[in-house]
């Protein structure tokens, strides 16, 4: 079931937050147990330390191919995938990689689970989506896949105990959003038509789904220029959001510690309270904002693969 939402939308205004120039096409991001962050770019890792030091950790394996998700895990290290292999980092060590394609497939996204395994989308051909236990051992469950496979772009950890993740066929076709229990029990959500069309994708350089303040999953759709909200029984609300000059957006997005929803599109910072009432500010200097990470303090950091930079915003507060 669909309620289509037209949200409330406010003037846009301005930010000029602090950035951190990073290799090419910074993408992910994720903390360590220290605080510090961590952020992929096209050929490597660079940390970013609490009094701004950024610290670049280049791997020759990744030039010219980007990286795919990050994520922290239970064990205080920073998780990260190439989209062929799975590795780890210190706080203060240097990058790793431990699983290879033939363990893992093609790793996207990753994130921690509510076992407390690192669990993983794998866009091989059967698609999968898999999980990696302290122990080391890797299980990866199968999910119905097209001929020409998915794009599975982001994944959490949901409030039911499972996994949810978006689901976009290569080819084209019904967006969704898959769910599978740790057991390995997945089911799929489709995305109705809005409008009497079919939403162009979720994917566009990622979309990014978190769990919201109302035990629903909020997700963004860049080239339909919406949001959508999925509640633990299915039903779908979609919110749409100003471009305000930008073709695509917005990519990611993160739940803010005022109960609202806060994400980015390619030039613009915006928050969404659960009743759809938008707010965007530019940001100078932005050229394409990816993924929305929140800090232990409740500021995001925004990776802008364009840029080659990751800003550093403090939530507006008018």
């Amino acid at each position: 079931m669909l309620l289509a939402v037209f949200s409330r939308s406010s003037a846009t205004r301005g930010l000029t937050p602090p950035r951190y120039p990073l290799g090419p096409g910074p993408s992910t991001a994720a903390f360590d147990g220290t605080g510090a962050l961590w952020v992929t770019y096209n050929n490597g890792v660079a940390r970013v330390g609490a009094d701004g030091t950024v610290s670049r950790f280049p791997l020759s394996c990744c030039i010219g191919f980007g990286f795919g998700g990050a994520a922290e895990g239970t064990d205080g290290n920073v998780w990260f995938d190439d989209f062929e292999d799975i590795g780890t980092v210190g706080a203060n060590g240097r990058p790793r990689f431990m699983f290879s394609s033939d363990q893992v497939g093609l790793p996207d996204a990753m994130t921690t689970g509510p076992d407390g395994a690192l669990w993983f989308t794998d866009e091989s051909i059967p698609a999968s989506i898999g999980r990696i236990a302290s122990s080391g051992a890797v299980t990866r469950y199968r999910i119905p896949t097209p001929a020409a496979g998915w794009t599975l772009a982001s994944i959490v950890g949901g409030p039911d105990g499972a996994l949810w993740f978006t689901e976009v066929p290569v080819k084209g076709g019904p967006e969704a959003i898959g769910r599978m229990t740790t057991s390995g029990h997945y089911s799929q959500f489709r995305l109705p038509l809005v409008g009497g069309k079919r939403a162009p994708t979720i994917y566009a350089e990622g979309g990014q789904i978190t769990v919201g303040p109302d035990r629903a999953l909020w997700f963004t759709e860049p080239l339909a220029h919406r949001i959508w909200r999925i509640n633990m029984a299915g039903q779908l609300t979609s919110y749409s959001v100003p471009t305000d000059g930008d073709t695509d957006g917005p990519f990611g997005i993160a739940l803010g510690r005022d109960g609202a929803l806060w994400f980015a599109t390619a030039t613009h910072f915006g928050r969404i309270t659960t009743s759809g009432h938008v707010t965007l500010w530019r940001v100078a200097g932005a050229k394409l904002m990816s993924r929305v990470v929140r800090a232990p303090n409740g500021t995001f950091w925004v990776p802008d693969v364009n840029a080659d930079v990751v800003f550093h915003i403090t939530p507006p507060t008018s």
